[in-house]
């Protein structure tokens, strides 16, 4: 047994994001990667596109996701997004989140 301490992660400081981090937990031969994205209160993960297939599983606290309209659902602990590869979408908290994504190239849709 191997026990590990996660942590914040790094900044993300790529599509004028703000206050938001990302931890990468592993990654598989497939070019699989599983992370952690920590949002800070009023902090923002800026448009981009999926570069590839994502989940984005809310472990903690609630948000907002939205797509290429101006309208932001709210998302909260407990609930999922998938998002296509070359998808736009941006995600953000007022009050803080954490998320455990998933990005693989073969990732299929699980709803």
């Amino acid at each position: 047994m191997k026990v590990i301490s996660i942590g914040k992660g790094n900044t993300i400081l790529k599509y004028e994001s703000v206050a938001s981090s990302y931890c990468k937990i592993m990654k598989t031969e497939e070019a699989t990667n599983i992370g952690i994205i920590s949002i800070e209160p009023n902090g923002i993960l800026g448009y981009h596109q999926a570069p590839v297939p994502q989940l984005f599983h809310v472990v903690e606290g609630e948000g907002w996701i939205r797509d290429g309209s101006e309208e932001k659902i709210p998302i909260k602990k407990g609930y999922a997004v998938f998002w296509e590869q070359g998808e736009w979408h941006e995600v953000g908290s007022d009050t803080g989140l954490t998320a455990v994504v998933i990005q693989a190239v073969n990732l299929k849709n699980p709803f």
